[in-house]
C-alpha cells in the first residue's frame, strides 16, 4: 500500500477475516483459467478486492493497491 500505517494496522487487526476472504476467493477459481497469464491477472484483481472489502466493511476504508505473487503452486 502507498497509504499510511493505518491501512496495515487495519488489515492486521482483521487478519482472520482477510485470510478467510482470500481463501474463499482462491477456492472459487477455475484451475485451467488461473494457469494462464490472463487468469492470474484476473485473480490478482479479485484478491485485491477481497482484501480491501474486509477493512472497508469493518473500518470504512481499504487501501491495498495490488497483490503480488511470489510463488504460484496449483494442486
Amino acid at each position: 500500500t502507498y497509504y499510511d500505517d493505518r491501512v496495515l494496522q487495519n488489515v492486521e487487526l482483521h487478519e482472520m477475516a482477510v485470510r478467510s476472504a482470500v481463501l474463499l476467493t482462491l477456492a472459487d477459481q477455475d484451475p485451467v483459467r488461473v494457469a494462464t497469464a490472463e487468469g492470474k491477472a484476473e485473480l490478482k484483481t479479485k484478491l485485491t478486492a477481497a482484501v480491501n472489502d474486509v477493512p472497508k466493511a469493518k473500518a470504512g476504508f481499504g487501501g491495498i493497491d495490488d497483490v503480488y505473487f511470489t510463488s504460484f503452486v496449483m494442486q
